[in-house]
């Protein structure tokens, strides 16, 4: 028997959810609890079609509410003290990869290019390996008199309670539609 998601929509009340499906599903699902005026974190890739990225970020400003994407590597606390160390970059090389749910390029290339955007909104110079062979992660941001190495370590709080309490802690205050405007930004590139 398949279930059919809508038929909770008159008995789902809630200000906020999290969508956890496979990213074919996340537009519909996205749009529709944005509709509803419900905040949402969305797991990566937040979309793979441009024009829906725009429509779900025009949709959250629209309806004044919080968005959040899975790009949980921008919370770990090894990843924020790497960032507060950058200076001018020089270039950067990524190399990523594991068992992906999708096109390895959303899958693992989708954090990548958030964690290159969340460094610098410039062009800058961004090789990236990805594969499903590779299990690993390792980020490195040549600046012009240091290198910096992200290898996604172990930390403690763990990145992904990190990014729910700011989620939780947005949707509780002043509207942030911040995650799915990198969202659409990381959309916008992978889709070139």
């Amino acid at each position: 028997m398949e279930l059919d998601w809508t038929s909770n929509v008159p008995r789902f009340d809630a200000d906020a959810i999290i969508i956890a499906t496979p990213a074919e599903t996340h537009y519909e699902l996205a749009k529709e609890a944005i509709n509803g005026g419900r905040h949402v974190l969305i797991e990566k890739p937040m979309v793979m079609d441009r024009a829906e990225a725009e429509e779900l970020y025009a949709l959250a400003v629209k309806q004044n509410i919080t968005g959040f994407v899975n790009h949980v590597h921008l919370y770990s606390p090894a990843w924020r003290e790497m960032k507060s160390k950058v200076d001018e970059i020089v270039s950067i090389v990524s190399v990523s990869g594991g068992p992906c749910k999708t096109d390895p390029r959303w899958d693992w290339g989708s954090h990548d290019v958030a964690m290159r955007l969340d460094l610098t909104d410039k062009e800058c110079r961004h090789e990236s390996y990805i594969s499903e062979g590779i299990s690993d992660r390792m980020f490195k941001v040549i600046c012009k008199d240091k290198v910096l190495i992200y290898d996604d370590p172990v930390t403690d709080p763990l990145p992904m309670d990190v990014l729910v309490k700011e989620f939780v802690e947005a949707c509780h205050g002043t509207p942030d539609p911040s995650g799915i405007k990198m969202g659409l930004e990381v959309t916008k590139i992978l889709c070139k």
